[in-house]
């Protein structure tokens, strides 16, 4: 797992997901606060049920990649991004790093493998803390010990039988310091695990189509945010990435916000290719460069 740049790793058995997980999960749509991630409806079953994501699997290897923390924008005209987006789309690399792994359990075992990123319907963060990686802090991030929450989360579900990790001891486990819920930009962190994504800058830089309200505290974010990330204070900033392709790229950091106003289609397409900030898509950027322009006069 080390050679694939996996930074921590853990197994835990493919159980079908807790009755307390399950409501809390299906508390968190009852309120809305999955505001119009109207993907996180679908598949609900198979959150719950491992048999859905593979047939007969007996383990899950809940797998944590560290990525490199973004640096300080360059200059006021330079916008901040997200750090995990800032290098190469982490689901293409994942898989492509995952893959071999896999393949290597299938031929040695003879077992049926699947590598599943955020893409799949799973409750990767429950899974982590059943695999003994880390713990869910009061801003419902995975937080993981020595490291913090820069890490991607990804699993390998198996038909395997391997030897399981001794999980987290407890699902809300950090100092309930409050700094992630003082800090956070819109308020939406409630303190207890969970928030409301309408009040969510990440949400809204990057998955809300439309408009946002003038009165959104992007500040000089472009894309996602971190700040309850970066006020933890389980968050390592010596913790090292291995994986090079997660390197931001300087294509991007080097963008001002004026850049960003004037870019083209095309410009858009070469400057994101295999990128996570494709996901906004090249309206939702200009949308948000529109409104930082506008509150930054």
């Amino acid at each position: 797992m080390e050679s694939a740049g996996v930074a921590l790793w853990g197994v835990s058995a493919a159980d079908d997901v807790a009755d307390s997980a399950r409501r809390q999960y299906l508390d968190f749509i009852a309120r809305g606060d999955n505001a119009s991630m109207e993907y996180l409806l679908r598949n609900i079953d198979a959150r719950f049920t491992t048999g859905l994501v593979l047939p007969h699997a007996r383990s899950i290897i809940s797998a944590a990649f560290v990525y490199p923390e973004a640096p300080a924008p360059r200059s006021p005209r330079h916008p901040r991004w997200a750090a995990y987006a800032l290098g190469d789309d982490y689901h293409e690399v994942i898989r492509r790093r995952l893959t071999p792994v896999a393949a290597e359990i299938d031929r040695r075992l003879g077992a049926a493998s699947r590598v599943c990123v955020d893409t799949a319907p799973v409750m990767e963060r429950y899974r982590a803390v059943r695999a003994g990686i880390g713990f869910r802090g009061c801003n419902g991030m995975l937080i993981v010990p020595g490291i913090g929450s820069r890490v991607f989360l990804a699993e390998i579900f198996t038909t395997a039988r391997l030897p399981i990790s001794e999980p987290s001891p407890s699902e809300i486990s950090c100092e309930a310091c409050g700094r992630c819920v003082k800090a956070c930009p819109g308020g939406a962190l409630r303190g207890d695990g969970t928030l409301d994504a309408r009040r969510c800058l990440s949400f809204l830089t990057i998955e809300h189509r439309g408009e946002l309200p003038d009165t959104t505290p992007v500040g000089d974010r472009i894309y996602g945010c971190d700040t309850c990330r970066l006020v933890c204070p389980h968050e390592n900033a010596s913790a090292r990435c291995t994986v090079d392709e997660f390197n931001p790229r300087d294509t991007i950091l080097s963008l001002t916000a004026d850049d960003i106003s004037d870019m083209s289609p095309e410009r858009y397409s070469a400057i994101f290719s295999h990128s996570a900030i494709k996901r906004t898509k090249r309206e939702g950027l200009l949308r948000n460069v529109k409104l930082l322009l506008k509150q930054g006069k």
